[in-house]
């Protein structure tokens, strides 16, 4: 089996070489669509020869729920934005509609109609 070095500048190599821990490196799944991962990569001896190792973890569902929580923190934010809003209309409202029937009790507006004696 023939073996290539390492490309210095690649991402393997700066991990190989200790320089980094991780990597983000894309890799493609079977449907072709890019998984984001985080790729680990060491090298070894694996019976007798010198080899790479390599594990990656696919990404995809913390990335999700990252977007989900950036997407909840912002209606959340929205929320407690429009709070003040809803107090000051809460205050406001109940007053003008008891204003309203004090008003309309004054010009019959609010009288039940009563049957004639």
């Amino acid at each position: 089996m023939n073996s290539e070095p390492l490309n210095p500048s690649s991402p393997f190599a700066v991990v190989v070489n200790g320089d980094r821990e991780i990597c983000s490196l894309p890799l493609v799944g079977k449907d072709g669509c890019r998984l984001p991962v985080e790729t680990r990569a060491w090298s070894g001896r694996w019976n007798g020869a010198d080899c790479l190792f390599v594990i990656s973890k696919n990404l995809s569902k913390q990335q999700q729920a990252e977007q989900e929580k950036k997407k909840l923190q912002a209606q959340l934010l929205h929320a407690q934005k429009m709070e003040p809003v809803g107090r000051l209309a809460g205050g406001v409202l109940p007053e003008r509609a008891g204003l309203q029937v004090v008003a309309g009790l004054g010009t019959g507006i609010g009288r039940p109609h009563q049957k004639p004696r």
